[in-house]
């Protein structure tokens, strides 16, 4: 009995304790599905999350764990860099935007024990078109490791790798979506497109010469 009990507590010690993601009520976001083998992610935080001085850690770790998650699935994972924009082709961004966190290793848990405090991540993830810019919904993701866990719970690491689980579910089961073919761009998705990239679109409409003519230069002359 004594050494049962000695064998669950080295893997918990090893394993810790599953991370519990707290998700957001907001309505389902539904994706294209020609756009979901596709996944862009650009990560985003507050001028204080910005400042952190983990915060480069927490993104390499992340983007890890969704590259990872996302093979899994047979998805492919890039990540975009500064502001988040359409790129004109086929895709899903995903815009991680951090609000708080605050980063603990297991080791240090299993050192210092429950007088190291808590880790947790609070985030919001926005998912919108690749190709035009077009919002597809946002949720919240929120994570915390607990007291009464003590050493077993679940740190930073394990956190990151619970939420990126359930962004790619989220892409998996979202209700199907027509994609915005380039002729049906709204104002808003357009002009989230650079001019190289709207006059790309422009060109694989079929337009009359005159028509052409006088969108490309309301795009150039903008």
């Amino acid at each position: 009995m004594i050494r049962n009990l000695a064998l669950i507590a080295c893997v918990l010690l090893m394993t810790g304790c599953a991370a519990t993601v707290k998700k957001g009520q907001e309505a389902s976001v539904a994706l294209p599905d020609d756009a979901r083998s596709n996944l862009v992610v650009n990560f985003q935080g507050t001028d204080r999350v910005l400042a952190h001085p983990d915060w480069g850690r927490l993104k390499t770790e992340w983007r890890g764990a969704m590259q990872s998650e996302a093979s899994t699935a047979g998805y492919r994972v890039t990540e975009q860099a500064g502001t988040p924009r359409a790129e004109g082709k086929p895709g899903v961004l995903i815009v991680i935007d951090v609000s708080n966190f605050r980063y603990l290793t297991a080791g240090t848990r299993y050192a210092v024990g429950i007088m190291s405090g808590n880790a947790w991540i609070e985030s919001k993830v926005n998912y919108s078109s690749l190709l035009t810019g077009a919002n597809y919904g946002s949720r919240t993701y929120n994570t915390s490791s607990t007291a009464w866990e003590g050493v077993f719970s679940a740190m930073t690491e394990e956190q990151i790798q619970a939420i990126s689980k359930e962004i790619v579910a989220e892409v998996r089961a979202a209700p199907r979506a027509p994609e915005q073919q380039p002729a049906a761009l709204s104002k808003a998705g357009s002009a989230a497109l650079s001019k190289d990239q709207r006059i790309k679109l422009l060109q694989q409409e079929k337009l009359s010469y005159e028509d052409y003519q006088r969108r490309y230069k309301e795009i150039v002359g903008e």
